[in-house]
């Protein structure tokens, strides 16, 4: 009787281990995060960003500066072609659609990127310039200003694996400059999946929390995408935001059209 209790109390725990947050499952993914996180990192950069704006009132300049920030990219090539989001690489540059546009003609704000520079984990920087924007799906391509001296770590977007409702995602990113920009990783939710006018994956909204621009894997170690801001204008002239990833086969399309310029 009491090696039947204690097979009975064996089994208990560890069918309750798969539920719990510290359980089976959840050191399975975290292993499998540990991994994709050590042959990826390298491909994830922190690229600084120098822009310039000016404000134009009825024709006259009211007011202009220069603006330093620093955002997360992703380089998809040996050659250091990388993709990072515009809209938060270049935050200015939608200004004029929230505030200005039809509904007010005589103000314009002007923004223009004017220096990047890729710092890859070896602590080397990289002087790069712009190639691409795509505003529809928040895409921002940059390489290197001169051809680089060896092939660089990257991530092939050529072939991604779908997702679907409740999938795990592991999300690489960069921590800030107060943090030596050091490599971070997370595990995030798919829940739930726009179907049109093109597949956006929506993840749990507190993949906000460290940035845009990071890939996004399946715990098999598959690239799933890229986490991007999708924009919205509303039929009552709002501009409503969220953070999705766009599929990795649709920044290997467009990455194509850059590759071109």
């Amino acid at each position: 009787m009491k090696t039947t209790a204690i097979k009975l109390i064996i089994i208990n725990a560890a069918a309750l281990s798969f539920l719990l947050p510290g359980g089976v499952n959840a050191g399975k993914e975290e292993r499998a995060a540990r991994k994709i996180f050590k042959q990826h990192k390298r491909a994830v950069i922190t690229v600084r960003i120098v822009t310039r704006q000016r404000m134009i009132v009825e024709g006259r300049e009211m007011d202009k500066g220069e603006q330093r920030m620093e955002a997360t990219a992703v380089i998809i090539n040996p050659e250091g072609l990388a993709v990072m989001s515009l809209f938060e690489s270049n935050p200015w540059d939608g200004f004029n659609q929230s505030y200005g546009g039809e509904d007010d003609p005589e103000f314009n704000w002007e923004s223009e990127i004017s220096d990047l520079i890729m710092h890859l984990e070896s602590g080397e920087r990289i002087d790069a310039t712009l190639i691409l924007r795509d505003k529809d799906l928040d895409m921002l391509f940059i390489k290197p200003r001169k051809p680089v001296k060896q092939k660089l770590s990257h991530i092939d977007c050529a072939t991604g694996a779908a997702l679907t409702h409740l999938d795990k995602v592991v999300i690489l990113g960069r921590l800030g400059k107060a943090a030596g920009r050091v490599a971070s990783v997370s595990l995030h939710t798919i829940q739930s999946v726009i179907p049109k006018p093109r597949t956006f994956y929506v993840p749990d909204q507190t993949v906000i929390m460290n940035g845009l621009g990071r890939p996004a894997f399946t715990l098999k170690g598959d690239i799933a995408g890229i986490v991007l801001m999708r924009v919205v204008n509303t039929a009552n002239g709002e501009i409503k935001e969220i953070p999705v990833i766009l599929p990795a086969e649709d920044v290997a399309e467009v990455a194509e059209q850059a590759r071109e310029k």
